[in-house]
Formats: structure tokens, sequence, C-alpha cells
């Protein structure tokens, strides 16, 4: 969980973040869903981000979310992105 608070000038700033709240949680993407034309991975940890991708090899489009926290603490796994 990630709390944020809305500083001066729109400035968000962060101020709680609590990792592996999905505990041991792997992404399962069903066989159907595996070719998509856009895949959209939101913030977690870059090892299931990569686990997804890894199921949906076609996609034409593909976007990943992220935060500071993983390019800091994951660079390995962000890399792999």
């Amino acid at each position: 969980m990630v709390r944020k608070i809305l500083g001066f000038n729109g400035h968000v700033e962060t101020i709680s973040t609590e990792v592996n709240v999905l505990g041991d949680f792997s992404p399962e993407i069903p066989e159907q869903w595996r070719s998509p034309r856009v895949l959209f991975c939101a913030n977690t940890h870059p090892s299931s981000q990569v686990s997804v991708l890894d199921q949906c090899p076609e996609s034409e489009i593909t976007a990943i979310d992220t935060f500071m926290l993983w390019i800091e603490t994951e660079f390995s796994n962000f890399q792999r992105l």
C-alpha cells in the first residue's frame, strides 16, 4: 500500500509504502488471454510484471507502471522489464 499526500504546487509525496501485501501471489494468465493487443502491467513487484510479460510475449503495445522503490531496491528485476 502506498499513501500519498498532495503538497504545495501539486507535488505528491509518498509518506508510507508497505511491500509484500500480496504475499506469494504469482499471476497466472489464462491461455485465451495470452495474446492481447495492448498489455498494461500496473505497479507491483517487478518479478510479477516480468512473469506477466513472459506469459504474453505477443502483445503489440506494452506499458509498465512502477515507482522509485522498485527501481532502487529491485534494479536487476526492473532491468528485465
